[in-house]
């Protein structure tokens, strides 16, 4: 069964804009493949969960990356060329997007994992949070001292009034964000809306160990667990499979 989020109103419109993108494996080069192979090989997901370090996800994020980089097609102008642009191909892969749902369908434990990251959306941007002097959420309590469950911070958060950029997915909330909670959007748990989440853990991580940590990378360690296991499922095993990596 996937979650029940009673706080979300149906979901109507959807932020991640219809793409007519395409991935063409056979853009893949011989010296691309070798560098994915590479990268994925150290990417493999440990036996035990309380095993998983971070680096694996930053492994297996620097595969993906340098494979949709490479395949992702252009854009009819004037849309631009970006990562954004790139992402939405990924998410609307319909390969990839396949691989999500029979997955979901055929295994209880990554539909066990993928309801648990989709328990966590949306991801905030860290920065975000840091120019709204927030606490990240394990160091969010109430007047009790006790921690905030995930759907009171988001509420917390959102009376702040987060722009769209602020969090993944996008579609989350209706606009503008002060409508509040009863305005929560109950988003497609759909490979499209999973990958952006996946992306939002990755900028929050890939900027984290480059600048101000803050214990973020401790604290999000489920973040980046969750986006590893569901990416590498999906994706990892999914290529291996395409491409002979």
């Amino acid at each position: 069964m996937l979650p029940n989020l009673p706080v979300r109103i149906p979901h109507a419109t959807c932020a991640i804009e219809p793409n007519p993108g395409t991935l063409d494996r056979r853009a893949l080069q011989a010296a691309t493949r070798h560098e994915v192979r590479a990268t994925l090989a150290r990417a493999r997901p440990t036996r035990k969960r309380k095993d998983f370090y971070p680096g694996k996800f930053f492994e297996l994020w620097r595969a993906f990356n340098t494979w949709f980089q490479a395949i992702t097609q252009p854009p009819t102008p004037p849309r631009r060329f970006d990562e954004a642009y790139r992402i939405t191909a990924a998410g609307q892969d319909r390969t990839l997007s396949a691989a999500f749902t029979n997955l979901l369908q055929s295994s209880p434990r990554f539909q066990a994992r993928a309801g648990e990251f989709y328990d966590l959306w949306p991801v905030f941007d860290h920065r975000w949070l840091r120019d709204q002097r927030l606490l990240f959420w394990g160091q969010a309590t109430d007047a009790q001292g006790r921690r905030l469950s995930r759907m009171d911070y988001v509420k917390m958060c959102f009376q702040h009034q987060p722009r769209p950029n602020s969090y993944r997915p996008s579609c989350f909330a209706t606009q503008p964000p002060q409508a509040g909670p009863q305005h929560f959007v109950q988003v497609p748990m759909d490979w499209g809306h999973t990958l952006q989440a996946i992306y939002q853990v990755r900028c929050n991580y890939f900027h984290d160990i480059k600048g101000e940590i803050e214990g973020a990378v401790n604290e999000d360690y489920n973040f980046l667990y969750l986006s590893h296991y569901l990416l590498w499922h999906v994706w990892g095993k999914t290529i291996l499979k395409i491409s002979g990596l």
